[in-house]
This record gives C-alpha cells, structure tokens and sequence, in this order.
C-alpha cells in the first residue's frame, strides 16, 4: 500500500473544513469523504486508486489514450445489488466513462441533438430558407443574366463562337418558356416559316449562325463583324422569356 502524505497545511486542519469551506482538495480527500458518507448511510463502500484516461487526450486514429504517471486518481466504489462495485466519482474535473450507448439511443439522441440545434437557429434558418425559395422563383431569369454576362465576355473573341451562343442562349428561352424548337427542325427553317411576320432579327441570325457552323474557316464572312455581333444584341433583346410565352407555337 502506499502511503499517503498530507501538507503542512492539510496535515493541522481537519479534512471535513477543507472541503466544505474551501471546497477544493486532492482527489483522495474527496474520494474518502464519500466513502465515509457512504457508510454512515448503511452502504458498503471503498476507496479505489488506479489510472484515469482523459478524454481530451484519446487518439481517434489509432483508438487509444495515452496515460501517463500524472494520471494517478483515487474515486470511490459502492456495493450494488449483485456484488457489483459501482464507481463514483466525487472530485470536480473528471467524469466517469459512460457505457457505448446502443443504436436507437444514439438515433434518439442525435435526433435531439439536432431539435436543439433547430431551435436555437430558427432566425438565421428561416432567412435562408426565404433566400433559397426566392433563388428558386428567380433561377431562370438570374441564369439568364449569367449566361449574357458570359456571352458578352466571349463574344470579342470570335464572332462565329458569339452568333452560335447568341442563338444557344435565345433558344434555352424557348425551352423555359415552353416554345422549343422541334426535334429535327434545323433553326433556319423554323425561324423562316412564312407566318412568323413578327421574328424580328431572329431569322437573320438563324441564318448567320448556319454559316457559322458549317462554312470552312477560309470563306469570307457575309457581314462585317460589328455587324454581327449587333445583330446577335438585337436578337437577345426582342426574344425574351416573355416574349415567347406571349406568342403562339407553329409547328414546323
């Protein structure tokens, strides 16, 4: 067994008063004045030294806690039904290891968890769910926006590249607003059928955009660029999502 040595200090004042009265001490001092408590109560009672492993120093990776000399603890131990000891532990600052909890305890628990989380963040959550709805009702017009920004990016470079994208771009708003183009009717067609009185610029740049496509790269093109590129604007402009949920669909 080995023995313990008390300080000075410790050693002329009685135990009981340094714990009620300054209400700190060392760990064996706690331990053995729940034993005493214990047994005054009619219960069978001792007190245990061993090692104790702290939690903040478990290795998750390798799955152990490193314990070192310093980590020497006294607790206390009750006798249960049984014959089983149950630990206690008195001193301020150390906790017992709780038994692995089983899968609906977990479940139970993590659903609670995230109920308090909830509550606690309703504020911050309804803004964002106010934010995320209103993106959602404005997607289309905000990728739209996007996309113009791209195009308008891209469209100094190569005016064979602008007048495809203008007409990709013009086209996309014709599937958002229900008036796609059929499967297998080239653009030019669609767009030079003899009732669309009201197509603006948009035959123009169909046919632009089919030269674009297939004409070799050494032929002269039939426009100047600016020209081009002003008619790919002018096309943007009049063909809006609006405009082709307002106008009727032809079959090709």
């Amino acid at each position: 067994m080995t023995a313990i040595t008390l300080s000075p200090a410790t050693a002329r004042t009685p135990w009981p008063i340094v714990l009620l009265h300054a209400r700190r001490g060392p760990d064996y001092l706690f331990a053995g004045a729940l034993a005493v408590q214990l047994r005054s109560l009619g219960y069978t009672s001792r007190v245990v030294s061993g090692f104790y492993a702290r939690p903040d120093r478990f290795d998750a990776a390798s799955g152990q806690t490193p314990v070192l000399g310093e980590d020497v603890h006294f607790w206390t131990e009750v006798l249960g039904p049984g014959k089983t000891w149950i630990v206690l532990e008195p001193t301020p600052g150390y906790e017992v290891l709780q038994p692995q909890p089983r899968l609906f305890a977990s479940m139970l628990a993590a659903v609670t968890a995230l109920g308090v989380w909830l509550a606690d963040q309703v504020v911050p959550l309804s803004c964002l769910a106010c934010m995320s709805y209103t993106l959602w009702l404005w997607r289309r017009r905000l990728l739209d926006r996007l996309g113009l920004l791209l195009w308008e990016g891209r469209s100094r470079r190569c005016w064979r590249a602008a007048t495809l994208g203008a007409l990709w771009l013009i086209e996309r708003r014709s599937r958002w607003a229900g008036r796609e183009r059929p499967v297998g009717c080239a653009p030019v067609r669609w767009w030079r059928q003899p009732q669309r009185t009201d197509a603006g610029a948009l035959p123009k740049l169909a046919e632009l955009a089919d030269w674009a496509a297939f004409a070799p790269a050494s032929a002269n093109p039939p426009c100047p660029a600016h020209e081009a590129l002003s008619l790919c604007r002018q096309a943007l402009r009049e063909w809006t999502v609006r405009r082709f949920r307002q106008c009727r669909g032809e079959e090709c």
